[in-house]
């Protein structure tokens, strides 16, 4: 008797420790989620803090643009200014991606603005860091399935909810997918 209660003492203990070492990974997979959006986040404010002498550079040359500049600006200000959700802010970048890739078409199409160096710099500058959000967003995701993998298959699936669920991933959205037309988006 005594030696059937040892053994299942011993049985309880693995299993405690196997499902404590279950729940550290996952808790260490949504620490990996937090620490790619801190990235992202950080990349954000930095764009955000180049975008006002972008927009400035651009209005000299493309003045007929003012409605990206509208765009880009309004996007900015939303996430300058907080109290933004994780979607809310993935929103909000993706519509300054799309402004800037719009404002980018204008821009290689004017000869004015190729020859403005304070503008060429600019958007250097502004695609070099489109870049690393790009590959940054990448590590956001594979963070982001790594974590979902985990909470959907056994036994990770027993601790979802007390981790809040699935993650969202930082998807481009639909309208932004679709190749411009360039044409149009030249025309007076």
């Amino acid at each position: 008797m005594r030696r059937n209660l040892l053994c299942l003492a011993a049985l309880a203990l693995m299993l405690l420790t196997a499902t404590g070492c279950v729940k550290n990974g996952l808790i260490a997979k949504e620490e990996t989620i937090n620490e790619k959006w801190a990235e992202i986040d950080n990349m954000l404010k930095s764009r955000n803090d180049k975008l006002p002498a972008l927009v400035a550079a651009a209005k000299k040359t493309l003045k007929h643009e003012q409605a990206i500049f509208d765009k880009i600006m309004d996007a900015r200000a939303r996430l300058a200014g907080g109290g933004l959700t994780r979607e809310e802010r993935m929103n909000a970048a993706n519509e300054i991606s799309g402004a800037i890739g719009r404002l980018f078409v204008f821009s290689e199409n004017n000869p004015d603005v190729r020859g403005d160096k304070v503008m060429v710099g600019l958007m250097d500058e502004i695609s070099g860091m489109e870049n690393r959000l790009a590959r940054a967003r990448s590590e956001y995701n594979r963070a982001v399935k790594e974590f979902n993998t985990a909470i959907r298959q056994f036994p990770g699936s027993l601790y979802s909810d007390s981790l809040g669920g699935p993650k969202t991933f930082f998807e481009v959205p639909e309208a932004e997918k679709k190749t411009p037309d360039v044409a149009k988006m030249l025309e007076d």
